[in-house]
Formats: C-alpha cells, structure tokens, sequence
C-alpha cells in the first residue's frame, strides 16, 4: 500500500517496483530449504504449477507457465520480462 509515498494515499495500483514484486515463498517435497530462486515468476504461473504438482493436466486456454521445473533446472530459460498494465 502507498501510505504518503509518491504523494498517494491508500493505493496499490500504480506501476511502482515495490507494489508489482512482491516475494514468492515454495515450501514442500523436493524444494530445498534456504535456497532462492532468481526467476520471475507472475501470479498467473501458480494455477499451472498446483496443476502439474497434482498431475492434471492445464487447460488449454490457461496463461501462464508451471514454474515446478525450476527447483530442479533453475538455470533454464526463463521469462525475461512481462507486461504491468
């Protein structure tokens, strides 16, 4: 929330780096403790990644990637960058 920041009061639409990242915490089998993972990551990534941890298959019209892949390959190709609107 804007409390008095950038001259806005209780707002958390704009297009600021501190209201679009916000941190991503993955806890379960197979994922380390302690470890980070620098990858971007949207919100639209986590119905696909619930998807495949369950083993159902994504439908087609779904946005988004599952990011499950990333625990055990972090250095792969990755988004690089996405649209704020």
């Amino acid at each position: 929330w804007q409390l008095g920041q950038h001259r806005i009061e209780g707002d958390k639409r704009q297009l600021y780096e501190h209201d679009i990242r916000v941190p991503l915490i993955v806890r379960g089998p197979g994922v380390a403790a302690g470890k980070t993972i620098d990858a971007t990551i949207l919100n639209i990534d986590i119905a696909p990644t619930i998807c495949e941890i369950v083993m159902f298959e994504s439908p087609i019209n779904m946005d988004g990637t599952s990011f499950l892949s990333l625990f055990t390959h972090p250095k792969q190709p990755w988004r690089d960058d996405f649209l704020v609107s």
